[in-house]
């Protein structure tokens, strides 16, 4: 039985992507559309070809951790080869810690190990918003350019774009199950410090401890039009990819992972 996150929709099938209902409701429980949900198990039959904008499998790491601490990194592997940042509402008199581990030792969802694994290792009891940053590589030309998304003019020039990546949730200390919620969004890389403004909001996910699939339309993003407008304006060459607190932070327990793998940007068609 494997486990799959359609839009929030978490759908328990023995075929995968055949046990999401894509006819009944037009939106989910977040109020995005459900026509942006698209099983993958149903690609080749709608004939469709595939275009690979972007695509990470986290199977060249090498255990690299960086700890950011109450609003400041206590360590950061130089070593490290993707860019991933932590970033937090620095509590009042209380360790608020954030972990990012390049962790080649875990199985991911294709059985390989490589995965990356983001922790709120200790948090306070009080913090409005905390979370992860992914640019890509670090390599030259690895970071997240999405050209489809610089030349749209509008949300129907995203049709068919969908952010795909495998995710599971952690705790060595905690008993399961368990249920991780997230928010996610991307954001264009800009100079000034106020890209949320400008974000593209996705649906959150739940992660428990099995592995699902995410797979979100970008077409039916949340906020398009601050989105596409800094696009335009600020011409961004590339973008970053977050996940972050989703509600109070007490409902984050010490220790919860959440874990993530397969990373892809891609275009949908219908083949000639």
């Amino acid at each position: 039985m494997q486990k799959i996150i359609c839009f929030g929709f978490v759908v328990l099938s023995a075929v995968g992507f055949l046990g999401c209902d894509v006819s009944s409701s037009k939106t989910t429980s977040n109020g995005l559309s459900r026509e942006s949900i698209l099983p993958q198990s149903l690609e080749k039959s709608k004939q469709l070809s595939k275009e690979v904008v972007y695509t990470d499998g986290f199977s060249d790491l090498s255990n690299q951790q960086s700890v950011f601490v109450n609003g400041r990194y206590e360590s950061m592997d130089a070593a490290s080869t993707r860019i991933v940042l932590a970033f937090m509402d620095i509590p009042n008199g209380e360790t608020f810690s954030l972990k990012i581990l390049e962790d080649s030792i875990t199985q991911g969802a294709d059985g390989q190990p490589g995965v990356l694994a983001l922790s709120w290792d200790k948090t306070p009891t009080k913090a409005a918003y905390s979370g992860f940053t992914y640019h890509g590589r670090k390599k030259s030309g690895g970071q997240i350019g999405l050209p489809f998304v610089n030349a749209a003019k509008d949300a129907d020039d995203l049709r068919g774009y969908r952010l795909r990546f495998r995710f599971k949730a952690v705790n060595l200390a905690a008993p399961v199950p368990m249920s991780l919620q997230a928010k996610c969004r991307l954001e264009p890389l800009v100079a000034n410090s106020q890209s949320y403004e400008k974000r593209l909001e996705l649906p959150i996910l739940v992660a428990s401890e099995e592995w699902q699939q995410y797979d979100a339309e970008l077409q039916y993003g949340q906020n398009m039009e601050a989105f596409l407008a800094s696009v335009h304006e600020e011409r961004p060459e590339h973008f970053k990819m977050i996940w972050s607190q989703n509600g109070p932070v007490t409902r984050y327990r010490a220790g919860d992972t959440l874990l993530i793998d397969d990373i892809e940007i891609v275009g949908l068609a219908s083949a000639p």
